[in-house]
């Protein structure tokens, strides 16, 4: 009974259809048609702006995705680049340093050591407010107490003061434990011809070097450049101390002063070179 039921309901179904479809082509359904499309238009035409907006917005959050991932490879590659430049500039850097060793050691015949600057200030010496050095060469490869400390330029950086297996820690210029026997040039003069005027060079509250025990007698005036007197075992003379930025002469003193400004930035040191003795 059910099955004949069933068989009947697919054949009426079937048979609507089929009268819609040829009254459909006769045109009796078209005005019927016409008001239910103008009915579902509106519907229709708003479902469709959905779709293409959401459609939109579906293209356009791929797109941020795909241009996000993009511009995160980009900046690790930007940020490698970075990295070699900064690499490669250091090298460059330290090369240029030293084949400037290279050549004042050349020209001056120096027996010298290069040494790398592995720590300083608190790390070095906290008692002395950051006017010191350790650096990476020690007993084992010959320095000694006493020896001069010089730059790329052969410009006193300070003086050897303690040395262990294989490190050493320097006195910077404009440290008071460094103290140098020193002469002064006039402004014309050229290092290694230093005149008779003598005293002792020490380090003054870490800025400036003070020149003491400088005979009344004789003129020096701002502009000369001081430099080592090589009345210093196993300290050359005329290596550049600094320059003469003011002069204390007072009348009732045995003694006068010099204020001298080093010719080198200190703080920015990371090789330095150690003058030997010249081997007989």
């Amino acid at each position: 009974m059910l099955k004949i039921k069933t068989k009947n309901n697919i054949f009426i179904f079937t048979a609507v259809i089929g009268l819609l479809i040829f009254l459909h082509f006769i045109k009796v359904l078209s005005p019927l048609e016409n008001i239910m499309a103008r009915a579902i238009s509106p519907i229709a035409g708003r479902l469709y702006s959905a779709s293409s907006s959401l459609r939109v917005a579906l293209s356009e959050r791929t797109d941020k995705e795909e241009l996000l991932a993009t511009t995160k490879d980009l900046q690790a590659e930007i940020n490698q680049v970075k990295a070699e430049n900064a690499r490669l500039k250091s090298i460059e850097e330290e090369n240029k340093k030293l084949r400037q060793y290279l050549k004042f050691s050349t020209k001056n015949e120096f027996n010298y050591i290069l040494t790398n600057v592995i720590s300083r200030g608190i790390l070095g010496d906290p008692v002395s407010g950051g006017q010191s050095l350790i650096v990476d060469k020690g007993v084992a490869d010959g320095l000694a107490p006493g020896l001069a400390v010089v730059n790329s330029e052969g410009i006193v950086a300070g003086k050897i003061a303690e040395v262990k297996e294989n490190t050493a820690k320097i006195y910077l210029a404009t440290d008071s434990n460094c103290k140098l026997a020193a002469a002064v040039q006039g402004s014309e003069g050229q290092p290694g011809s230093a005149n008779k005027t003598v005293g002792i060079a020490e380090g003054e509250l870490g800025l400036t070097i003070r020149m003491n025990f400088i005979p009344q007698a004789e003129e020096i005036k701002v502009g000369d450049t001081a430099v080592t007197s090589g009345l210093e075992e196993n300290i050359p003379a005329g290596l550049v101390i600094g320059r003469i930025v003011e002069v204390d002469k007072t009348s009732n003193e045995v003694w006068q002063r010099a204020t001298i400004e080093p010719l080198i930035n200190l703080d920015e040191l990371t090789i330095v070179s150690v003058l030997r003795p010249r081997e007989n």
